[in-house]
């Protein structure tokens, strides 16, 4: 009952104007707050403070969005709403806490925005149909972000330090976990977003939100624990104000029939090595940093053991969906093969050159066609010489223009026991799907006589 009334709430008109009309003056506000606080009038918490109402106020907008969205858009826009808020909540409470504790609850914050904005990623239409593919993309992209930040520690954050084993102490190792995750984050978030294979568009101007949205608050969080310049911290909390608004923007779009834009639907098995050039920048920068240094810090080893474990994880995890999917092959393989054991339909798939390079079973029963004396023949050449050259004209034509819809062929066909039957052969071009990757041919007896001849079947 309490759900159904906040939803009913939700959906009242007011909420939209109300959060489009302080969305409307809130650049204005963000703007005397932001000069307020380099003026010295007012404290530069409270003006993080205005900042972050903007990523609240779009989290209203997106939750009135996902209730008027189809099931599987409402739970992407839901959970991309729930990422804004604790975005715009962490900077919203900044103001209330201790000084000491700001750059622990913008990690907070920054921990459950980038759970959250992900999850919403996944539940877009469009973007990763089946749990497999989502914990696929995920696997992926903390492979490869971890993969990026190992090297970029050992390459240029240990080197900056000086000593050779780079930054220490608590302060060090929360920004160190923050960029850990942001780099994961963001490698997901490229994947999710670039691989889409519907809604294309509406998937980008979401991912670009999410990365807008992650960056500022991860920027965020080090020049809080580095006590920087006021200026910079506004300049980093812009991304988690305009971030949001691409959340918006994208989100609208999904799953509506104005972006069908995308690329064919992924299989369940991956399809190149996304981990190769990362794991190997990896190796590289662990062989640089043993010649120049010689010895690991604390935080040099247990990031490397998050590689070894992460890499490891996703390969196994390969492993799993690789017998997933020989046993979804193989199950379709067996249900195909009981459906066309049982028919009476004589089927035959040719070639690119039309040369028959399977027939069904009941290829034998009706006609007496054994595999020697069918496969890897011209599919003209079971045909009578009179009516062979005519038909193989024809069949020449379909390669060259072929027709969109199915085509009938007729002719003289010689059985097994040498026995010339008129038959009449249905051709539907199937070369694009990788299953057939030919002419699929369906044969049954005509009681028609005369020469081959061709027409459309409509």
């Amino acid at each position: 009952m309490t759900t159904t009334a906040i939803s009913r709430a939700l959906r009242h008109p007011g909420w939209s104007t109300a959060a489009w009309v302080l969305l409307s003056v809130a650049p204005v506000v963000y703007g005397w707050a932001i000069l307020a606080a380099l003026a010295g009038v007012l404290p530069a918490r409270v003006a993080l403070a205005a900042v972050g109402a903007g990523p609240v106020l779009c989290a209203v907008l997106l939750v009135r969005l996902a209730l008027v969205l189809p099931h599987g858009a409402c739970r992407g826009a839901g959970m991309l709403a729930m990422g804004s808020l604790a975005a715009g909540a962490a900077l919203v409470v900044l103001a209330a806490v201790p000084h000491g504790w700001g750059a622990r609850l913008l990690a907070v914050g920054f921990t459950v925005s980038t759970a959250l904005c992900l999850l919403g990623l996944l539940m877009l239409p469009g973007t990763a149909p089946s749990w497999r593919i989502r914990l696929r993309r995920l696997l992926d992209g903390f492979g490869i972000g971890i993969s990026v930040f190992y090297a970029a520690w050992l390459l240029v954050i240990v080197p900056l330090e000086g000593d050779g084993l780079g930054p220490s102490g608590p302060r060090a190792l929360l920004a160190v976990l923050v960029w850990l995750i942001a780099a994961m984050a963001l490698a997901c978030t490229v994947l999710i977003a670039a691989r889409a294979f519907r809604y294309r568009r509406a998937a980008l101007a979401c991912g670009a939100g999410v990365a807008l949205v992650l960056l500022g608050q991860a920027v965020l969080v080090v020049l809080v624990l580095l006590h920087a310049a006021p200026a910079a911290q506004f300049a980093a909390a812009a991304g988690t104000v305009l971030g949001p608004a691409l959340l918006f923007l994208g989100a609208s779009r999904t799953g509506t029939r104005t972006d069908t834009s995308g690329v064919a639907q992924p299989s369940s098995i991956a399809g190149m090595p996304l981990l190769s050039v990362p794991v190997a920048l990896a190796v590289v920068a662990t062989v640089y940093h043993l010649a120049t240094v010689g010895t690991f810090s604390a935080y040099s080893a247990g990031v490397a053991v998050l590689v070894v474990l992460t890499v490891a994880g996703r390969e196994a995890f390969a492993v799993f969906d690789v017998r997933c999917y020989a046993a979804e092959l193989a199950e379709q393989e067996a249900r195909f093969r009981s459906i066309v054991a049982g028919s009476d339909d004589v089927t035959m798939v040719l070639d690119e050159c039309l040369i028959v390079r399977w027939q069904s079973p009941a290829a034998a029963r009706r006609f007496g066609l054994s595999d020697a004396e069918v496969l890897g023949r011209p599919f003209s050449a079971l045909f009578h010489p009179e009516d062979a050259p005519s038909l193989a004209e024809q069949l020449r034509e379909l390669l060259v223009d072929p027709p969109d819809a199915r085509v009938l062929v007729s002719g003289r066909l010689r059985d097994g026991f040498g026995t010339w039957r008129f038959t009449e052969s249905s051709a539907t071009d199937h070369r694009n799907e990788p299953a057939v990757a030919g002419w699929w041919c369906i044969c049954g007896m005509s009681a028609r006589t005369g020469n081959s001849r061709i027409r459309s079947a409509g």
